[in-house]
């Protein structure tokens, strides 16, 4: 039984590893290596259960990847009593071998390419106009808490390098245990805080923990030995693989290349180093209205059913009424035209001109739609002042 787990154990973790889609920037076509080996299997399972399913999405926490952690884990315990079976003693340890390295790579880059994404404000960015203008009551908590890491880039740089410096550890032996040690204490705090903020990548974070753990069963074994069974006990550092040294180093070094580009290729790219300071999108920003005019009834700012505007960074307009509700459409602006294209989310499609005074910050929209005209005046908002955004530290209270 025994063995038998610790095959199963290898197999899922090997299996999960190849078919959980990941977002790689050296090789961007593995989910599609995943949709083409279980997509019709699994959308079949789906399609079964759920009919209003129409995409089939691998993300974290979607059902599709339950469902595919399921088949995989079936899949394991088929083939497990194979490998027992048909797999010598022998056999069975360059297997363990080769799945311990691999996950011991696929670990350290995960945890590296996180790090990099803190540390450059990726992950956790400044949050935009619309959600600084949201009641704090109307956010939801994975939302909140995001944008909240994103007002602080001190701790941004904190949280980033305590996931880069265990994964520089983990890349070599000597210093590996205390790496995943200390990527333990990173990742149960991460997975608690998915929990507790339901942040949609649960699943994916307690699988990093499960290959933290299994990785760390040498030290495990020793702390027992040592603090329980009080027996002297030390950590095999031998990878089992019969290789020059030299060789080695030399494929060692390659392989941990690789790993720094995939984790910094997008930034040295873009040259983008903290998305803080990246260049935003024309019109970026908040408008606060000044004035609403339908079919010549002027409404002023305290009557006007509208109370701001946004134009988000990745290309979006959204409204914002005075229940400070808010209603977004995909935007396309062509500024030879002076227009905002807007399509809504049965894709119906709607022009609007535009006008700027860039010295005035007034931005004034206009449309005539079934024979209704109207036209909102608006004029820019200096966001990044708000208290949130500023850099405050204090020693004492006073």
């Amino acid at each position: 039984m025994k063995q038998f787990l610790k095959i199963f154990l290898l197999s899922f973790i090997g299996l999960t590893i190849l078919f959980i889609p990941m977002t790689w920037n050296l090789f961007p076509f593995h989910g599609e290596i995943t949709t083409f080996v279980f997509g019709s299997i699994l959308k079949q399972i789906v399609f079964s259960i759920n009919a209003e399913i129409a995409l089939f999405d691998f993300s974290s926490d979607s059902k599709e990847l339950n469902f595919l952690l399921s088949f995989l884990a079936i899949l394991s315990m088929i083939l497990s009593p194979f490998l027992l079976r048909f797999f010598s003693q022998n056999q069975r340890e360059k297997f363990k071998t080769y799945i311990v390295l691999i996950a011991t790579y696929y670990f350290a880059v995960i945890l590296m390419k996180y790090g990099f994404d803190k540390v450059f404000k990726a992950q956790f960015y400044l949050p935009e106009p619309n959600i600084l203008y949201t009641p704090f009551g109307k956010l939801d908590k994975d939302i909140l808490f995001w944008s909240t890491m994103g007002t602080s880039y001190s701790y941004n740089l904190f949280m980033g390098f305590a996931e880069i410096i265990p994964a520089i550890l983990i890349l070599f032996n000597r210093t590996r245990q205390i790496g995943l040690l200390i990527s333990l204490g990173v990742l149960i705090n991460v997975f608690a805080i998915n929990l507790s903020f339901d942040i949609s990548v649960k699943l994916f974070s307690g699988f990093l923990i499960l290959i933290n753990l299994f990785l760390l069963i040498p030290t495990l074994k020793v702390v027992w030995n040592v603090l329980v069974l009080k027996k002297q006990s030390g950590l095999n550092e031998s990878t089992g693989l019969a290789i020059s040294k030299s060789t080695k180093i030399m494929l060692k070094s390659l392989l941990i290349f690789f790993l720094l580009m995939e984790s910094l290729f997008p930034y040295l790219l873009k040259g983008n180093f903290n998305d803080d300071h990246a260049k935003r999108p024309f019109l970026h920003g908040a408008f606060e209205v000044q004035e609403f005019n339908q079919n010549g009834s002027v409404l002023n700012a305290n009557n006007s059913p509208l109370k701001r505007i946004f134009i988000h960074r990745d290309g979006y307009l959204i409204f914002q009424n005075q229940q400070d509700e808010m209603t977004d459409y995909k935007l396309e602006i062509n500024q030879i035209k002076n227009t905002f294209i807007l399509t809504d989310y049965e894709l119906n499609k709607t022009t609007m001109n535009y006008t700027y005074s860039k010295k005035d910050g007034l931005l004034v929209l206009s449309s005539t739609i079934n024979g209704i005209e109207t036209s909102i005046k608006t004029k820019t908002i200096n966001w990044e002042k708000l208290p949130v955004l500023q850099y405050q530290f204090h020693w004492t209270v006073d």
